[in-house]
């Protein structure tokens, strides 16, 4: 009997032990699939789930920033508040202050010590052999694209490095629910769009339901995005019209319509870039400040104080001064056939009376000088000295595609357009 029990114990325990073994194993196995990088539908590492490797430079197998991991073990680390080069290489790591001078040296004309700032990372590396803590090189995180290396070695010395951009050619398409940038995958493009379409869309004027269709490169530095590199081709439709832009260099002009006319008009839709808003239109109006019906012979942009403002096109500054029935600090231009220009309520100038200037150069920028209720720019254009409706400017293109460039042109639009086309219908199969 005491046989028989003995045999169940065991066998009981046995029992315990494997389930015990058993629920190890999944629980390793479910960390670890929790811990592995998530992919993206471009084949790219999710940005959240890169950030940590964002300034590591991607070599050959077993090497980081070129230097093997075989023979160097490695801690990544930040510049604290303060600290220099002499207190990062003495104070933290106990580098004789001879070999410390001697490095800063050798940074004149590589390396400038200011640019050694709080909270940028850096990379340290100690031989595997012997003592650990004495250290081999360290890499200094410039920017997201440069990064210096300092050596300890025999040879002391300092090089910088610049990393390579990764040109991926991308499509992208939306409706704006909030604003364009919300929209938008990259910050970058929604600036570029701003330059392309500023001649023909008012982008303060922007509603829901305006949507884009955009054929452009993304800029990558190792695995994180960089900025956006050329845009290709674009479709936006505000209002329910669809304005196209194809790319085709043609002297200083590179964007076009289908037809060939060119982007760039005679003037600017606005006088402000993308960071506005319209708040008031041009005509008769119950006045903010002295709460009567009065005609309001401009168009009012809220903008943060300091927005640049740009001069809508090529002219001459017959005023630059302080109006004191309220516009407060104004600027006046003088264009071409009979059409003035006028910019109120600057916080400063960028030009003074009798300058030149041109289409696009800031002349002042935004304040709330003056009878205001809070910073913006009142923008206002007068025709052979009557006040017109500056949202109602005909825009007059400048040169088109010459007939010997519009073969080439063609070949150029179809091609951008087809490829469009195959991305939209991808794009509508996989919803």
């Amino acid at each position: 009997m005491n046989f028989t029990r003995r045999n169940i114990l065991i066998i009981i325990l046995s029992v315990l032990l494997l389930v015990l073994l058993s629920l190890s194993v999944f629980l390793l196995l479910k960390k670890t699939s929790s811990t592995t990088s998530k992919v993206s539908s471009s084949g790219l590492p999710d940005l959240d789930e890169t950030r940590w490797i964002e300034n590591i430079v991607l070599g050959s197998k077993g090497t980081l920033y070129g230097i093997s991991l075989e023979d160097y073990c490695y801690e990544e680390n930040i510049i604290a508040p303060g600290e220099t080069l002499s207190k990062l290489f003495n104070g933290r790591y106990d580098i004789d202050m001879g070999v410390v001078n001697t490095l800063v040296e050798k940074c004149k004309g590589k390396f400038n010590l200011k640019d050694l700032r709080a909270g940028n990372t850096f990379v340290a590396f100690f031989a595997n052999q012997g003592d650990t803590t004495a250290l081999s090189y360290l890499v200094y995180n410039k920017n997201r694209r440069e990064y210096v290396t300092f050596s300890f070695g025999d040879s002391l010395s300092v090089n910088t490095t610049k990393k390579d951009i990764q040109m991926e050619e991308c499509y992208t398409e939306g409706v704006i629910e909030t604003t364009l940038s919300d929209a938008l995958p990259d910050d970058g493009l929604s600036y570029a769009l701003a330059d392309i379409f500023q001649y023909t869309i008012n982008f303060h004027m922007l509603q829901k339901g305006d949507s884009f269709k955009v054929l452009y490169q993304q800029m990558y530095i190792d695995t994180t995005r960089a900025g956006v590199g050329k845009v290709f081709g674009v479709k936006f439709t505000h209002n329910k019209k669809e304005y196209i832009a194809v790319r085709y260099k043609q002297g200083d002009d590179e964007f076009w319509n289908e037809k060939g006319e060119n982007m760039r008009k005679s003037f600017l839709r606005s006088p402000l870039e993308f960071n506005a808003r319209r708040t008031s239109k041009f005509g008769v109006r119950i006045h903010p400040i002295h709460h009567n019906r009065r005609m309001h012979n401009g168009v009012d942009y809220a903008a943060p104080i300091g927005t640049r403002v740009l001069s809508i096109a090529d002219g001459r500054v017959t005023r630059a001064y302080w109006d004191t029935k309220g516009g407060g600090r104004t600027v006046w231009i003088k264009h071409s056939n009979g059409l003035e220009s006028a910019y109120l309520h600057l916080s400063r100038f960028a030009v003074q009376t009798g300058s030149r200037v041109s289409r696009g150069q800031v002349i002042g920028y935004v304040g709330s000088s003056g009878a205001s209720t809070g910073p913006h720019l009142d923008f206002r254009v007068k025709q052979n000295g009557k006040y017109i409706n500056p949202e109602k400017l005909p825009m007059i293109p400048t040169t088109p595609i010459l007939k010997a460039n519009m073969p080439a042109f063609t070949a150029m639009r179809d091609d951008i357009l087809s490829v469009m086309a195959e991305y939209e219908s991808n794009y509508q199969q996989g919803k």
